[in-house]
C-alpha cells in the first residue's frame, strides 16, 4: 500500500496504462478545442453520433472565431442532428466569446480557468485538460466512454474515474477508501 495518495494515483495511473494501452476517450478530435466542442455536442447523445457529425462541422469551423462568424441558425442547422442544438448552439457560442475575449482564442490549460468557460464544467475540465492536453487534474464524476477497459469496472488513472456514474467522492476518499483494495491495482469492481 502506498502512503502518498499523489504516488498512489500516479502508481494506478502507470499500471493502467501498461494494462490497458489502448484506452482512449471515445470521441474523435485533433487538438483540444475540437474535443472541448465535441464533448459539449456529446451532452445527451452517444460519442458514437457526435463522431458522425463532427469531421464535417470541424472542417467548416475551426476555431472559436468560425462559430461565431456565422448566425445562430446556421450553426444551429449544423448541429441539429446532435440533439437540444438550440440550448448546444447557445453553449458553443458561449465559449467561443470567453475563449477569444479572455484566452486570446486558445483554450486554457488549467483547471481554475477552463471552469470560468460558460457551460464547462469539472467533468469537461478534466478531459479536456487530460485527454486533449495530457494534463491529469481531478477525477471525472460521472460517464466518461473510454474504450479498452473490462465492462463493470470503475477504472481509476490519469486523474480520471473511467466507467460508470459515481457518488461525489473525490479523488482523495477514492483513494483513502480503495488503496491497495483488489487484486488488480487500479480496477475495481463497479459493486463498490
Amino acid at each position: 500500500m502506498i502512503d502518498d495518495k499523489q504516488a498512489h494515483v500516479a502508481e494506478v495511473s502507470k499500471r493502467l496504462k501498461k494494462l490497458y494501452p489502448e484506452a482512449h476517450v471515445e470521441l474523435d478530435y485533433s487538438n483540444p478545442f475540437e474535443l472541448m466542442i465535441a464533448s459539449i455536442l456529446a451532452a445527451q447523445n452517444t460519442d458514437k453520433n457526435i463522431n458522425r457529425l463532427t469531421p464535417e462541422l470541424f472542417r467548416k469551423y475551426r476555431g472559436p472565431a468560425e462559430y461565431l462568424a456565422v448566425e445562430p441558425l446556421e450553426l444551429e442547422t449544423d448541429i441539429h442532428k446532435s440533439g437540444f442544438f438550440r440550448q448546444k448552439t447557445k453553449a458553443i457560442r458561449g465559449v467561443c466569446e470567453k475563449l477569444i475575449e479572455d484566452f486570446g482564442g486558445k483554450v486554457p490549460n488549467t483547471m481554475k480557468e477552463l471552469l470560468t468557460l460558460p457551460g464547462i464544467g469539472r467533468k469537461t475540465a478534466t478531459v479536456v485538460l487530460g485527454d486533449g492536453m495530457g494534463i491529469a487534474e481531478g477525477i471525472t464524476q460521472g460517464t466518461v466512454n473510454y474504450t479498452g477497459f473490462p465492462k463493470g469496472f470503475l477504472v481509476l488513472g490519469q486523474g480520471y474515474l473511467f466507467g460508470r456514474p459515481m457518488s461525489a467522492m473525490d479523488a482523495e476518499s477514492f483513494c483513502a477508501a480503495h488503496a491497495g483494495g483488489p487484486a488488480s491495482p487500479g480496477i475495481f469492481p463497479s459493486g463498490i
